[in-house]
């Protein structure tokens, strides 16, 4: 019975222990921490505008119509063109 109670003692303390020891790290690189905080951020909003414009972008190809439907067709493969061909016969239904 006295070993059980040393060992959540011991469990207890080592706790306590790890607890204090991590909020000392944390309060001594606070300002560390939310300066690494402040950059991730940042780096989230430039990504969000690059993404932001990379679709625009996509969405004004898209709008140009003829010219990049052209340009499709030119880089699709016979077999991918031929499907195509199938699927605008069969009104966007794969034949059977």
């Amino acid at each position: 019975m006295d070993e059980l109670k040393k060992m959540i003692e011991d469990s207890f303390y080592t706790t306590v222990g790890a607890t204090a020891k991590f909020v000392e790290h944390i309060t001594d690189n606070l300002d560390e921490y939310r300066e690494k905080g402040k950059e991730i951020a940042e780096k989230g909003k430039d990504f969000n505008e690059e993404l932001k414009h990379k679709a625009e972008d996509f969405r004004d190809e898209l709008k140009g119509g003829k010219k990049d439907v052209k340009s499709m067709l030119e880089d699709m493969t016979d077999e991918e063109k031929e499907e195509l061909k199938e699927a605008l016969l069969n009104d966007g239904k794969k034949a059977k």
